[in-house]
């Protein structure tokens, strides 16, 4: 038999030691901080042992206790993944899909009425994320990336390549600044996006333009405040034209000019799954999905 303390006292201790209070641990568990130092104590207890230095208003935990809590965490951390586990395996029509956020918001989502139209049984999970997930541990059965392909330790089948443009609000060019190429960049300001692989100075450099020094710069992190900024008038920004095609078919933002995608690899969007994992027949008919509708994507102009 098993000598292991309640599991309402480990709940209990493991909430208070990871919140370093009470408070905050009774209401992550939905009880009073009164039930809560009730079974801590009741544990401390029972294995003889000090978890939890007592301040005025403030806990702290022994060396016993942060210890102790190093081990239950990897417990809890395991229950919580086999349960994950568990249940979406037993829910055989489930698939999870990771995929970038404004690739989800601006593309797949306006389209997933046709998926579902074929295939209603299914039942999509969408993560919306950069990061290049763990499929075991994060529980994925395939993710679109962004990137250049070629990563180590899965399969990759490429969708389409990145589409960039600059764009502005129409509001930015009404004071009279012409804005008819590269070379009248001087005059504004440049919005960049972190996360982007394509920015400005490789962008003009491709069109022999690396020379042109703007009026200023501002950077965001995602491209969703990238837009906003355009559209407030801060700046030029350099998007994917996917991403603002509802901006621009609106009259919310124009393209004021283009240059030609620079020959070479260029990022774009690929279809993933894990090599170590039989890919499914649920998982083959959403790849089957997506790689048409990518097909459907036209592909930036390349300078000859």
């Amino acid at each position: 038999m098993r000598k292991i303390p309640s599991m309402s006292a480990l709940r209990a201790f493991e909430a208070a030691a990871r919140l370093l209070s009470f408070k905050d641990a009774a209401d992550e568990l939905c009880v009073t901080p009164a039930a809560v130092s009730h079974q801590i104590q009741k544990l401390e207890e029972e294995l003889q042992t000090p978890l939890f230095r007592r301040f005025n208003r403030r806990v702290a935990l022994t060396d016993s206790g942060a210890k102790y809590l190093g081990r239950l965490g990897l417990a809890f951390d395991d229950i919580e993944d086999a349960t994950r586990d568990l249940v979406q395996r037993g829910d055989g029509e489930l698939i999870s899909l990771a995929v970038p956020p404004m690739l989800l918001r601006s593309w797949l989502i306006p389209r997933l009425a046709s998926f579902y139209d074929t295939n209603p049984q299914l039942k999509l999970r969408l993560v919306d994320t950069l990061k290049f997930l763990d499929f075991d541990k994060d529980h994925i059965d395939a993710a679109v990336r962004y990137g250049f392909g070629g990563w180590e330790g899965v399969h990759s089948e490429f969708l389409f390549h990145e589409d960039m443009c600059p764009v502005c609000s129409p509001d930015l060019l009404a004071g009279g600044k012409a804005l008819n190429g590269p070379e009248d960049l001087a005059q504004f300001r440049l919005i960049y996006t972190e996360r982007r692989l394509v920015q400005w100075d490789n962008y003009l450099a491709g069109g022999g333009y690396g020379h042109i020094k703007a009026r200023g710069q501002l950077w965001f992190l995602n491209s969703i405040h990238t837009f906003q900024a355009a559209l407030d008038g801060l700046g030029v920004a350099l998007v994917n034209r996917m991403f603002a095609a509802e901006y621009l078919r609106k009259g919310d933002l124009v393209i004021p000019f283009e240059l030609p995608r620079e020959p070479g690899h260029q990022p774009g969007y690929y279809f993933v799954t894990s090599m170590q994992n039989q890919l499914s027949q649920k998982v083959e008919v959403l790849r089957d999905w997506i790689i048409e509708l990518a097909a459907d994507v036209a592909e930036p102009p390349v300078e000859s």
